[in-house]
């Protein structure tokens, strides 16, 4: 979705700049075939963890420690035979070697699908042309002082489809959808961000919005509240989110949404009214545009760099190579929640600046329509 076929500004790699560090984080990290680079993390494989010696912490201390001065570290002395000792300790604790390298490689999978969720949701294989802030941005052109807004006059539809089904559009083709929505997501989780994501696209008013950001909260508690209440004010001005007494809200988990008109060309397949607004910047109005253009940049600047920092949680720079930080569980969680939460907002707040952009564009009374 979004490829080059779509009416969009021509132009490609609009974002790699932007994109530079978390692109040499992942590739440093996973290969293109979306395994880690280094094998010893690749704990799903069985001769991988044969390959280990598994010895208890509390085994560890133990043994006989020695600080070597020249070495500027220590040493622990192990028996020979600390392996039998080792299973029998395991045994006692109803573990087996097998147990332990299955929680170690869901511990590595976690991180694994951390890096790879970001190599698709911001694209980046293709400097993000393809993720939604590419589609978004490449749906406004701007040349000297003219900017020139693509958008669709009519619903998305799919017309190899019959019926009403016709304009159900499968977002799981957009970068990144599918596998944040079905991968990463629990399925509770999933309903309530697609629930969202249903009326934003919709182009829904602010009520059936608010009741869909109002299932979220009540579903996932208070966590998400800022996120969801500075989304809401982006979209809605004139109005602050309250869910007091709000029910209702979705459970569908599909992604064959409705995409309104007015929204921008996600493929041109679909949109069957591609229409073009242009506006002079140096007019007062243009410069309100031109300077709301800039804030929809600097949104998606923060949403790169909000995640760079929560990736610098995982990883270290060992001379000039990434690689990962030793990071136990429970943080762990707390990145992918962060990162959750993250990426979210990103899809939402695209859309938003999109339409808000566009509507602010259409109010003017110098644009020209074609």
């Amino acid at each position: 979705m979004g490829n080059t076929s779509s009416h969009t500004s021509s132009s490609n790699n609009i974002f790699e700049k932007e994109l530079e560090k978390l692109n040499k984080i992942v590739n440093d990290v996973i290969s293109d075939k979306d395994i880690f680079k280094n094998g010893s993390y690749n704990f799903l494989s069985e001769n991988v963890c044969n390959n280990y010696q598994i010895v208890l912490e509390e085994e560890l201390s133990k043994h006989l420690k020695l600080n070597i001065k020249e070495l500027g570290t220590s040493l622990y002395i192990i028996p020979k035979n600390e392996d039998i000792n080792a299973k029998e300790k395991l045994t006692k604790l109803n573990l087996t070697k097998k147990v332990i390298c299955e929680k170690i490689s869901n511990h590595y999978i976690k991180i694994l699908y951390v890096m790879c969720l970001i190599k698709y949701v911001y694209n980046l294989e293709k400097a993000g042309d393809l993720s939604i802030a590419g589609i978004v941005f490449r749906n406004i052109k701007i040349v000297d002082d003219m900017m020139q807004i693509t958008f669709c006059g009519l619903p998305h539809k799919k017309y190899t489809n019959a019926g009403k089904d016709a304009h159900k559009i499968d977002l799981s083709e957009l970068a990144g959808m599918k596998f944040f929505t079905e991968y990463f997501l629990t399925p509770e989780e999933s309903g309530t961000f697609i629930g969202i994501l249903r009326e934003v696209l919709k182009r829904s008013g602010s009520t059936k919005v608010k009741t869909e950001m109002c299932h979220y909260i009540s579903t996932h508690g208070a966590k998400d509240t800022s996120v969801l209440e500075s989304l809401y004010e982006s979209r809605f001005k004139k109005e602050k989110l309250t869910c007091a007494a709000q029910k209702g809200g979705s459970a569908n988990l599909s992604l064959f949404l409705e995409i309104e008109k007015d929204n921008p060309v996600f493929l041109s397949d679909y949109c069957g009214a591609p229409m073009k607004l242009a506006i002079k910047l140096n007019t007062p109005s243009g410069q309100k545009l031109s300077t709301y253009y800039k804030q929809m940049h600097s949104n998606y600047k923060k949403s790169i760099e909000d995640i760079h920092k929560l990736l610098d949680k995982l990883v270290y720079k060992n001379s000039t190579q990434y690689e990962l930080s030793d990071i136990d569980k429970s943080a762990l969680d707390v990145i992918i929640n962060e990162i959750k939460i993250k990426i979210k907002a990103f899809y939402i707040q695209s859309i938003f600046d999109y339409q808000n952009l566009l509507d602010m564009a259409k109010a003017t009374s110098s644009i020209h329509i074609t």
